[in-house]
């Protein structure tokens, strides 16, 4: 799951009084929920090599992949750039950055040069946060809870 690598590729980044743990345990979450998913469509190829009808259940297959996808998009957006509704994939504020991935952390990053040490380290935790819950909203979808 590339997920996974790109916080890798972030903690390299992160001095250790930021933690991460939200984040690794989102993509933790999801990544039981994709190998739930995958179970599940082999049990329908299954079933439908036997003749049985799965059409219903390959839709609400496909909606739950549709929302889970949806569930990585936030209202409120990118701070600062509210149009970037997606928070795992956009590019980030400052083109010089290294990170392709998680773009309003990348963006807390860069701007954080020029906050105090406390604000700074809010300021990423925070957006770690908003992250790993939209991680969180993907999984459930995937789960099939759809509240």
């Amino acid at each position: 799951m590339a997920v996974r690598g790109h916080t890798g590729s972030l903690s390299k980044l992160l001095d250790r009084s930021i933690s991460l743990h939200p984040l690794v345990n989102s993509i933790q979450e999801l990544a039981s929920a994709a190998r739930g998913v995958e179970y599940e469509i082999k049990q329908l190829r299954e079933q439908e090599s036997r003749g049985d009808h799965v059409d219903l259940k390959l839709r609400a297959l496909n909606d739950r992949l549709m929302l889970a996808e949806r569930g990585f998009l936030d209202v409120e957006g990118v701070q600062g750039r509210q149009w970037f509704k997606h928070l795992i994939y956009g590019p980030p504020s400052d083109y010089e950055s290294k990170l392709e991935f998680f773009p309003g952390i990348a963006d807390a990053l860069s701007q954080s040069t020029r906050k105090s040490q406390q604000n700074r380290q809010a300021a990423i935790q925070h957006e770690i946060w908003r992250v790993a819950r939209a991680i969180e909203r993907a999984a459930s979808a995937l789960k099939g809870n759809l509240t």
